[in-house]
């Protein structure tokens, strides 16, 4: 993977200390598929399994029905949306099975919190669809799947109703993730009419409301690519006001937490 990872310390008139991240040179991922096989070394023993496969951060839990059996569970099928509305939760799950077992065993693995997926445009034809569900079962190279363009915001459940987002000073609206009540979502489509001049290059201030101030702390901003699936590119963090914001495990994922939350 080529990228640049650089974290720079600036000081501005002696009080507001800005943390700055920057991913701009980061390697765009426009397929995205199911792990082709899980191993798993032991029986009864979820953590001993290891997916095989490429873009592995998008893959979370494994969820068995039973107890895991030792083997090779192989691709069977998957399950996503497409286009879904916001009041819609379809997870993203692969399917596997171990034909080696007796009876047959099955696990099915989870996209992992924060990993927006959907199916792709190009490879629908590979899908069959009964409303926003969808689901294939020819190959995992073949259940193509893609990054819904947006960007989400991990925001510790204390201060999750305290946090406005603005774009030249407009409040963005944030959607519920379904699936995770810690997660906010914004999309392209939110932000693009407030920076129409420079969308590959947009700014999200983020702000906190004190409540015993009651006005609203800078935390910091970040800067995505608004014609590129909301691409994280820049983040630049308000160290001084105690909170730290960066990304969450290479997705297009901001976590906003406390630094003594951050620490554990």
């Amino acid at each position: 993977m080529s990228f640049r990872f650089l974290n720079i310390i600036t000081l501005f008139s002696g009080v507001l200390f800005l943390s700055k991240t920057v991913f701009s040179e980061e390697a765009s991922i426009n397929k995205i598929n199911c792990p082709s096989k899980i191993e798993c070394l032991k029986d009864g023993s979820v953590s001993s399994c290891k997916l095989i496969g490429s873009n592995l951060q998008y893959w979370g839990n494994i969820l068995e029905g039973g107890r895991i059996s030792k083997g090779t569970y192989t691709f069977s099928s998957a399950q996503s949306s497409y286009q879904r509305p916001d009041s819609i939760g379809i997870s993203t799950i692969c399917t596997y099975t171990n034909s080696n077992s007796v009876p047959v065993k099955k696990i099915d693995l989870f996209a992992a919190k924060g990993a927006a997926l959907e199916v792709s445009d190009e490879y629908l034809s590979n899908w069959s669809f009964n409303g926003y569900f969808s689901k294939c079962s020819i190959s995992s190279l073949s259940c193509v799947l893609d990054i819904i363009p947006a960007v989400y915001f991990n925001i510790d459940s204390d201060i999750i109703d305290q946090i406005e987002l603005s774009v030249n000073n407009v409040p963005v609206q944030m959607s519920v993730d379904s699936g995770h009540f810690s997660l906010r979502r914004v999309m392209d489509e939110d932000v693009k009419s407030l920076c129409p001049c420079n969308l590959k290059h947009c700014k999200i201030k983020i702000s906190l409301f004190d409540k015993l101030s009651g006005s609203y702390l800078d935390l910091g901003r970040i800067e995505v690519d608004a014609t590129n699936k909301m691409k994280i590119l820049n983040i630049y963090s308000n160290v001084s006001c105690g909170y730290e914001i960066n990304r969450l495990n290479r997705l297009n994922t901001i976590n906003i937490k406390h630094f003594e939350t951050s620490k554990k």
